[in-house]
């Protein structure tokens, strides 16, 4: 301890609690949202050139890093539908990415709405 070092008498030292415990200790910010109601449900819809360029891969990753629950799939006519939950500024942040896209990705349009959250979903994932 770094007070026994500087202080020629022995002192007991007091025990400081770490950020990763301190952390451990309070509730994920997702779980703060469930249970506060502050959460929204986006649906998207994007066009463009999205199937086989690893666009469900990419929402998935960039969702996941957003702290979103949901899903994201592909449709038969050549579209790739995201549903997400979450915080509204994370949900934007997400629409942003969509109107992106990976490298590979040509994406012309983005219909998007909002709706309350369901509070159903418990991860981010693939559908196929």
């Amino acid at each position: 301890c770094a007070l026994r070092d500087s202080n020629p008498r022995p002192t007991r030292c007091k025990r400081v609690a770490l950020p990763t415990e301190l952390s451990a200790q309070v509730p994920t910010t997702l779980a703060c949202l469930v249970y506060f109601g502050k959460m929204e449900r986006l649906e998207a819809r994007v066009h463009g050139r999205v199937q086989g360029v690893m666009f469900r891969d990419f929402v998935e990753r960039k969702a996941k890093n957003l702290s979103l629950l949901g899903y994201v799939y592909n449709e038969p006519e050549g579209t790739v539908c995201v549903v997400a939950e979450g915080e509204n500024a994370s949900l934007q942040k997400l629409i942003t990415l969509l109107h992106t896209g990976p490298l590979l990705a040509q994406v012309k349009r983005v219909d998007v709405s909002f709706l309350p959250a369901t509070k159903e979903l418990h991860s981010f994932t693939i559908l196929l």
